[in-house]
């Protein structure tokens, strides 16, 4: 999961609240992370979610 530094506050401030609570109910095992991209926004975060989703969903 992730958000750019270039959303609206209140957005950022959600998604990192989203992500603490999702990580805390993780089932033992479900590996889960949370980024917050700086420079990223609505659209120019999909291509670096891609990359970063696969390459942490292909990790063992």
């Amino acid at each position: 999961m992730a958000v750019g530094g270039s959303e609206k506050p209140h957005m950022i401030a959600e998604a990192k609240e989203l992500a603490d609570r999702l990580s805390s109910l993780a089932p033992e095992g479900l590996r889960f992370r949370f980024d917050y991209l700086e420079d990223e926004g609505h659209l120019s975060i999909i291509p670096v979610l891609i990359s970063r989703g696969l390459n942490f969903s292909l990790r063992r």
